[in-house]
């Protein structure tokens, strides 16, 4: 946990950088984030509680894969104040609670190459509106829980390749 609950604001990383750690950031006063063209993947909770965090970039060739969460620690959960960015082409995983209860997300694409989302990977985003699938994801399965407690939730744009609809994947959305 290189910065966890430190008081840092900013940050630049390495161009060099694979991998975002478990824990590098969490809890800190980061504002933005842009994430290295080589960076492969961002570990769990690794900027969790960054309630302070409202922009996230990616590297225009980025080579992220995946981005990784586990029960209670989702690698930007409760970043309450992460605004909309788009995920890089390259992503095949989002994991479980990646991004649980970030609430100024109002719109989230999927991208094309994503394979696996883990179960509530978008729960309790009160303030998203429309999720997207892009035209030809290889996702599946829309896993447990995914984007329930998504109370502004109005517009889901399928792909023709989703399959199956885990239990309360979209359960308590707008009524």
């Amino acid at each position: 946990s290189a910065f966890s609950s430190s008081s840092i604001t900013q940050v630049t990383l390495s161009e060099n950088l694979t991998r975002i750690s478990e824990g590098a950031f969490a809890n800190t006063k980061l504002t933005a984030v842009h994430i290295p063209a080589k960076v492969n993947t961002i570990g769990a909770a690794a900027f969790q509680q960054c309630s302070y965090l409202k922009k996230l970039t990616f590297a225009d060739n980025s080579m992220l894969d995946s981005i990784s969460g586990k029960p209670g620690e989702g690698a930007f959960a409760n970043c309450s104040n992460l605004e909309n960015f788009d995920f890089p082409a390259s992503l095949t995983t989002i994991g479980q609670e990646a991004f649980y209860a970030c609430y100024a997300l109002t719109e989230v694409t999927i991208p094309v190459n994503v394979r696996l989302m883990e179960g509530s990977a978008f729960q309790y985003c009160t303030g998203l509106r429309q999720v997207n699938f892009a035209e030809g994801c290889m996702l599946t399965n829309i896993p447990d829980y995914c984007f329930s407690n998504c109370t502004e939730l109005t517009t889901v744009n399928f792909s023709d390749g989703i399959q199956k609809l885990g239990s309360h994947a979209f359960a308590y959305d707008h009524q």
